[in-house]
């Protein structure tokens, strides 16, 4: 299989497909459960196209146990919930059982089983979904309960967290050359698993990802504006002069 995409490869001297030899791509490494072919190929289609939804229950938890062993390796695990409910409650039991950190993003908030927040170890989470999860937009409320766990991002009024003591407020990265905000959440909790990963205080962690999310606000698109280390480095070291 390729190395880097998972794909079957004709050639066994090869070590990537055609694919990866040839495009740059930006992920570091993917894995398959099924060689698209066959009943699968038919199977994809009807999830896909035949609004067979259901069926995505199947495809996450075989993907879950065929790859367990890539999970327990890992330092940290990331999820958005935007796989079907049972799915991501499966996930967060997996990580709990096997003392796995666990981040979590509940994009989708009806897909987070509030009985299962104490299995988690993250859960970033804008205003809008803190206040669909918890019925209440009291977010200092929220945070209080959940503290050192609960991280509610504000957009232009910055974070909120409690650290088990008090609450903290940091305030906006902002940036006078907004272009795209897609892709800003996602650039701060890869950031935030990164830094929870290398040493960095949960403090300093979330203030290095708002760092990381105004950058990549200042980019069309949701990747292209993903900064690398080097480059947040550089452009947190250029805003601290």
């Amino acid at each position: 299989k390729c190395l880097k995409c998972g794909k079957l490869i004709e050639v066994a001297e090869e070590e990537y497909c055609y694919d990866c030899n040839r495009k740059k791509c930006d992920y570091i490494e993917g894995r398959a459960v099924y060689v698209y072919e066959g009943y699968i190929k038919k199977s994809i289609a009807r999830f896909k196209y035949k609004g067979r939804m259901e069926y995505a229950n199947f495809y996450a938890s075989v993907m879950i146990d065929k790859y367990k062993d890539i999970l327990l390796s890992s330092k940290l695990v990331a999820s958005q919930l935007k796989v079907p409910k049972d799915v991501s409650d499966y996930l967060i039991k997996f990580c709990y059982e096997n003392n796995k950190p666990i981040i979590v993003t509940p994009c989708n908030p009806d897909k987070l089983s509030v009985n299962l927040i104490d299995k988690i170890s993250i859960i970033t989470a804008n205003k809008k979904e803190c206040e669909a999860i918890f019925n209440t937009n009291n977010i200092e409320e929220c945070v209080t309960k959940y503290p050192n766990k609960l991280i509610v991002t504000l957009g232009t009024e910055g974070v909120i967290y409690h650290d088990g003591t008090n609450i903290v407020r940091l305030p906006a990265i902002l940036s006078d050359n907004l272009k795209d905000t897609t892709g800003a959440g996602d650039t701060f909790n890869g950031n935030l698993a990164y830094c929870l990963t290398h040493g960095y205080t949960l403090k300093d962690a979330i203030v290095r990802s708002q760092y990381a999310s105004s950058m990549k606000v200042q980019v069309p698109t949701a990747q292209a504006g993903m900064p690398d280390k080097e480059e947040l480095d550089e452009y947190i070291e250029d805003l601290n002069i």
